[in-house]
């Protein structure tokens, strides 16, 4: 899960934000509004029954719970007097469960049920489960190792891309063998497989089906086309990773060799995925 403290980010950037993951988390649309009062709105959403959403971010950078407590009770004036059938809260503080249910009690009726009450963890998890909306948040990157890295090594991750738009077009005339069993069996007992063969006998087309199969498996998939630096580079102690290495020991071998200290790096590549 992500472990944003939304520090960096102003006021209208974090409503932003929070907007984007419930729109997308509930599958509504929220009205926006221009920069002032908003009188207890942020956002707002009407249903076809004309059922009124209203959705307010507190982005909270002080450090007490007793702090936020005296900011809500001030909004709770204004909610009152606009009577939605559902309010929803989005704070960028941690909140405990205790927190929330004495948040919902405060609002109620508005507030329907806890879950209504987002804390800095719930929206962090929203953000693991919808990374489109990570993605578009560039300030958010600032804190995120993880953005970051795809964009550092983003050749990797686009020849990875591409490769597996490949792999997905040769699914459709691959014919199981016995070959494909056997590999499945040795990746899952020692975590490494060396395809070996004659020219045309099918390895690369064996390695793409593997791949295609631990990608159903939610691992990663990382091309490494030139040495395994790439690799190195890519790999997450922990992460589920598969790591398709094309003809490391064929042709480019051959013609031109590992590079200087290549073969240790290799060799405690294998050592640690083991």
């Amino acid at each position: 899960m992500s472990s944003y403290t939304f520090n960096n980010l102003s006021p209208i950037d974090f409503e932003e934000l929070c907007r984007d993951l419930l729109q997308k988390e509930l599958n509504v649309m929220f009205e926006s509004f221009t920069e002032g009062k908003d009188g207890g709105i942020d956002f707002r959403c009407s249903s076809s029954s004309g059922d009124e959403t209203i959705l307010q971010c507190k982005r909270f950078t002080k450090s007490t719970y007793s702090s936020l407590l005296t900011e809500l009770k001030k909004e709770l004036k204004s909610v009152k007097k606009l009577n939605p059938n559902r309010y929803i809260l989005m704070t960028s503080f941690g909140l405990t469960p205790a927190n929330e249910v004495e948040i919902l009690n405060m609002f109620h009726p508005y507030i329907q049920k806890s879950e209504d009450v987002y804390g800095k963890n719930d929206i962090n998890n929203l953000i693991g489960r919808h990374g489109e909306i990570e993605k578009k948040h560039y300030k958010l990157w600032i804190e995120s190792s993880n953005i970051l890295e795809k964009f550092i090594h983003k050749d990797v991750v686009n020849r990875s891309t591409f490769k597996f738009d490949e792999i997905k077009e040769k699914l459709k005339i691959f014919v199981m063998s016995e070959n494909y069993n056997d590999a499945v069996e040795i990746l899952n007992e020692y975590h490494y497989c060396i395809i070996a063969g004659n020219p045309g006998v099918g390895k690369s087309t064996l390695a793409d089906v593997l791949s295609y199969h631990y990608v159903r498996e939610e691992f990663e998939f990382c091309y490494v086309l030139q040495n395994i630096s790439e690799a190195l580079k890519m790999f997450e102690d922990g992460k589920k990773q598969i790591f398709y290495f094309d003809d490391f020991l064929g042709a480019n071998f051959l013609e031109d060799g590992l590079e200087r200290n290549e073969e240790t790096d290799f060799i405690s590549f294998l050592r640690k995925i083991k």
